[in-house]
């Protein structure tokens, strides 16, 4: 299962994780099943509407902004380092199914960073469900964390 491959990595590598996901992402909670998670996982964030954002940030106010955005997740990745430096910080931002009209494809974009290097991916989003988009997104991140612990 990729979540015990990416707790057994950090664990090898003694490193730990924080995440903080919008959009879609739930299943980088799976993280949390594995049997000594807790020596790896420092905290986990679900943002979902501006006041979720504007409390992350401890801003008053979030004028244009795009939430789905390579700069939304360096700027989440950037703030999860502060609020736990010294672990791995990985921000998802994602566009998935919906029931609301939305211009654009579903994709997500991905910040990892450590204090010392940071990784910015672009991840398009495959499946029919918003179910399979978010265990498709879940997984790609999963992989890619192993990878950044991998270099």
């Amino acid at each position: 299962m990729l979540n015990e491959n990416v707790i057994n990595k950090a664990k090898e590598k003694g490193v730990k994780i924080s995440f903080v996901a919008s959009g879609a992402g739930v299943g980088l909670f799976d993280l949390f099943r594995v049997p000594g998670c807790s020596e790896v996982m420092v905290e986990a964030r679900y943002l979902y509407d501006e006041r979720s954002y504007l409390n992350f940030f401890e801003a008053n106010d979030m004028p244009d902004v795009k939430y789905v955005s390579q700069d939304m997740a360096k700027r989440m990745s950037i703030q999860m380092l502060l609020d736990r430096p010294g672990a791995l910080a990985v921000a998802v931002t994602a566009a998935v199914k919906t029931d609301r009209e939305r211009r654009g494809k579903n994709h997500a974009h991905v910040s990892i960073r450590d204090g010392v290097f940071h990784h910015d991916f672009h991840v398009p989003i495959e499946g029919e469900t918003r179910d399979d988009q978010d265990r498709y997104l879940s997984d790609s991140v999963m992989k890619i964390i192993i990878e950044v612990l991998d270099r």
